[in-house]
């Protein structure tokens, strides 16, 4: 079992009329112990990328599925729950 799947993952913003992606259609796989890095260049969507995985941000499109649950469905209350249990992030900026 993967410890993060992530299948067809899109992020997409509203801005006016128009929709601008920030994510298209990313399939992940990160197994327990894991080491992995995201890199790319600016804008290509790598931190949207992380607070979807981080389930800061839900994704317009696609699955994500932590720990064996699809946190799809989850509530504001179920994914704090998530991020206090199991997900943690350092922050490139000081947010204490």
């Amino acid at each position: 079992m993967h410890l993060i799947e992530a299948r067809d993952l899109t992020r997409e913003y509203s801005h006016g009329r128009m929709t601008v992606p920030a994510l298209t259609g990313v399939d992940l796989d990160v197994e327990a112990g894991e080491f992995t890095a995201i890199a790319g260049p600016s804008g290509s969507g790598k931190t949207t990328l992380l607070n979807l995985i981080g389930c800061l941000d839900r994704p317009t499109r696609g699955r994500l599925i932590i720990d064996g649950d699809d946190v799809s469905s989850y509530t504001p209350s179920m994914l704090s729950g998530l991020r206090r249990e199991k997900i943690g992030f350092v922050f490139q900026t000081y947010n204490l």
